[in-house]
């Protein structure tokens, strides 16, 4: 059984990027595959296991296997991580094999989280709260944008990779993974598209049409590449040819952070904003404020659960302040409002 279950993460991880594969892998082979071994030990094969054996409780159980005996474990992100782990090696490779109702339909297994709390918590085991990257304002934005239009060094290749990509966080809310994992082959400069796979096998994916000026920035860009005659076939890569890492815009969110706070002085001392995440996380409460709908929304950037909560807790006080103001300036207009 444990040589099956590290050849199925084998080929999980086979598919995986480099962060990617740090990420999930030792979840998976550390902890998942030892609560298996360990608790399954009445199962004959894999087949019967995931079709059969493997329940939602065993989901629940499982993170709970990976909280307890994981030492560097202190916060309730660390229930998400290790569900996303499991949910997406699922989702590439066992649903596909040994499909299990009972379980596809309970995904994301993010859903879980609140399962796996209560249950650390009736063994007395208590985690720190989550600690979300707030998102930036329309302030932000509109600095961000000014910043991005008069920098001189805008023609460098790297420059326009970052801005690029900028642009994308701002727009369509994407992970940094889904950024890392977009190819060459994804942009079709003459329809003006990007496509974003999100599924493998079934492949699945959204056809984005992008705005005119974007395209001729993204479609200025690829030439440029395609003239550095790079093996590697991903859109963003470094200039030795490899593919970008979640440092690579590292350098100019603090310079951008650094000329902001330098104007706004009296920010300094709140939270952060500017990281990756701000960025995207401002795109997803945009388009929940418009309707999207909640699991395209999760497709099309790669998030779970949790930054979507994020957002629509922000979209909630939105609305409640929108609706305090509205109240308030109907009745103002009231002739009895300037009589009492």
């Amino acid at each position: 059984m444990k040589n099956d279950l590290i050849k199925i993460i084998d080929q999980f991880g086979s598919i995986l990027t480099k962060h990617e594969y740090n990420q999930y892998i030792p979840k998976l082979r550390d902890f998942l595959v030892k609560y298996i071994i360990e608790n399954k030990s009445h199962v004959s094969s894999v087949e019967e296991l995931f079709k059969y054996e493997f329940t939602k409780v065993d989901i629940i159980l499982c993170t709970e296997y990976y909280i307890i005996n994981n030492d560097n474990v202190k916060s309730k992100s660390a229930i998400d991580d290790f569900l996303i782990a499991v949910n997406r090696i699922f989702d590439e490779i066992i649903n596909n094999r040994y499909p299990n109702q009972n379980l596809i339909t309970i995904r994301p297994f993010t859903n879980l989280n609140k399962d796996v709390e209560n249950g650390l918590l009736n063994k007395g085991i208590i985690l720190e709260e989550r600690k979300a990257n707030p998102p930036i304002n329309e302030n932000h934005y509109n600095f961000i944008l000014e910043y991005m239009k008069n920098d001189k060094k805008s023609k460098k290749l790297k420059t326009q990779q970052v801005y690029i990509i900028f642009k994308l966080l701002l727009l369509y809310g994407f992970s940094f993974d889904r950024i890392i994992n977009l190819y060459k082959e994804n942009y079709n400069s003459e329809t003006r598209t990007l496509e974003i796979v999100y599924n493998m096998n079934p492949k699945r994916s959204f056809i984005l049409e992008l705005p005119y000026s974007l395209n001729n920035e993204i479609s200025n860009y690829t030439n440029s590449l395609n003239n550095k005659n790079y093996s590697d076939n991903h859109m963003f890569i470094t200039r030795t040819g490899n593919p970008i890492t979640h440092a690579f815009l590292n350098e100019y969110i603090t310079d951008i952070k650094q000329a902001y706070f330098s104007i706004n002085k009296l920010e300094i001392n709140t939270e952060n904003p500017f990281t990756p995440t701000g960025f995207a996380k401002y795109a997803v409460i945009n388009m929940i404020l418009d309707g999207v709908n909640q699991s395209v929304i999760s497709d099309l950037t790669g998030f779970m659960q949790d930054m979507y909560s994020d957002c629509q807790y922000i979209v909630n006080e939105k609305k409640l302040s929108n609706r305090n103001r509205y109240i308030n300036q109907m009745i103002r207009g009231i002739s009895t409002y300037d009589d009492i």
